[in-house]
């Protein structure tokens, strides 16, 4: 295995593009994460916005 895959290691840099590597799904997980916490922010505001109005009302 060790042996076949020092061989073949130009292939599989060149294979590594098809699927997604790491670095990129990482990418994703970061912005799913600020999509999250956009919603949550966002969420947060409009509850402090209507406890605002509410209290001024």
């Amino acid at each position: 295995m060790h042996q076949a895959c020092g061989r073949n290691g130009k292939r599989h840099q060149q294979r590594r593009p098809t699927h997604p590597p790491p670095r990129e799904r990482t990418g994703l997980l970061r912005i799913a994460m600020m999509v999250v916490m956009m919603a949550m922010v966002m969420t947060g505001m409009a509850v402090i916005v209507t406890s605002v109005v509410v209290v001024i009302v």
